[in-house]
C-alpha cells in the first residue's frame, strides 16, 4: 500500500463510504475513504484485498456520495 493510501485510510479525519460496485457481476463491496485536507481519496475493493486507485477527485467526497446505494460510515457510531 502506497504512503498517500496509507495515511488515508488512516486519518481520524477521513470520512469513510461503503458501497457496491455494479460494474462487475456480481456487484462487489467496495470502501472509500475521503481526506478532506488532503483531497485524496482510496478506493478499497474488499473482495479481491487490494487497494483499487488513489485519486483526487474533482468533486471531492460526492465522488462517493454519487455511488449507487452509497453508505457514509458514522466514525463515532461505530467507533473505527
Amino acid at each position: 500500500m502506497n504512503e498517500d493510501a496509507r495515511k488515508t485510510i488512516e486519518s481520524p479525519g477521513a470520512e469513510i463510504y461503503v458501497y457496491g460496485y455494479h460494474r462487475t457481476d456480481p456487484p462487489r463491496l467496495q470502501w472509500g475513504f475521503f481526506n478532506p485536507a488532503t483531497g485524496i481519496a482510496v478506493v478499497y475493493d474488499a473482495e479481491a484485498d487490494l487497494v483499487a486507485t488513489v485519486f483526487k477527485p474533482e468533486e471531492g467526497a460526492l465522488f462517493f456520495q454519487r455511488q449507487i446505494a452509497a453508505v457514509k460510515v458514522d466514525r463515532e457510531g461505530w467507533q473505527v
